[in-house]
């Protein structure tokens, strides 16, 4: 009798979300949820980069972070990132409708359920984003 109720419960999954919300069954809306779990899990924060295609400004800037290995250092250490392409994907649309997001380049700071600390909008140098990172970090993280 258990095994059955498993099948259910287990098939049920793909429909929830975090705090209620009802998603559809597509595997890069989960990503960002389940990104949000671990977060939750791991007491890290969550960087959300969105993009465009096409966008020279979102390339110069996406190039910039990469490159930056203080800022990769921080981010790796206590952040989850997870980068979005507008208009690409359900997820896209559905982060988009979420953040509000009208401009890019953005990043945005976010605590581990999803709530907006600082968002940087527009083209920004490696070393700007590693200042909102340090500060971040240093003021929304438990020690």
């Amino acid at each position: 009798m258990k095994f059955p109720l498993l099948i259910i419960l287990w098939l049920g999954l793909p429909f929830g979300g975090i705090a209620g919300e009802i998603l559809p069954m597509n595997s890069s809306y989960s990503h960002f949820d389940t990104l949000l779990l671990k977060a939750q899990m791991t007491d890290k924060l969550v960087v959300l980069y969105a993009n465009a295609k096409d966008c020279k400004p979102c390339s110069n800037m996406f190039t910039d972070i990469e490159k930056d290995e203080k800022l990769t250092e921080i981010l790796d250490a206590f952040y989850l990132t997870h980068s979005t392409t507008l208009n690409t994907s359900f997820e896209s649309d559905y982060l988009v409708e979420r953040y509000k997001l009208q401009n890019v380049p953005a990043v945005l700071f976010l605590d581990a359920h999803g709530n907006v600390l600082a968002k940087l909008v527009g083209e920004r140098k490696s070393k700007e984003v590693y200042r909102f990172a340090k500060k971040i970090q240093k003021k929304y993280r438990k020690e």
